[in-house]
């Protein structure tokens, strides 16, 4: 069984504890981290025009600003 999970992973002790638990349960677990600028981001929010309300684009940055990216040493945690 393969189980995606898309929230709770902006900041590092977030990811760790999923990490963690997984483990704990015996799953392997893997961290797929993809990097896009915040103006992208942002128009892809807007082309998707599914918010309500509307995202704007000043909370694309504060969210982007909050965002812990995982370092290498972080990416070792992990299962392939």
């Amino acid at each position: 069984m393969v189980v995606i999970l898309e929230w709770g992973t902006w900041a590092r002790a977030e990811r760790d504890a999923l990490r963690l638990r997984a483990r704990e349960l015996g799953a392997a677990v893997e961290l797929r981290y993809v990097s896009a600028p915040a103006d992208t981001l942002y128009q892809r929010i807007r082309e998707r025009d599914r918010e309500n309300p509307p995202i704007t684009q000043e909370d694309v940055a504060k969210w982007f600003a909050l965002f812990q990216e995982p370092t290498p040493e972080e990416m070792a945690l992990f299962d392939g």
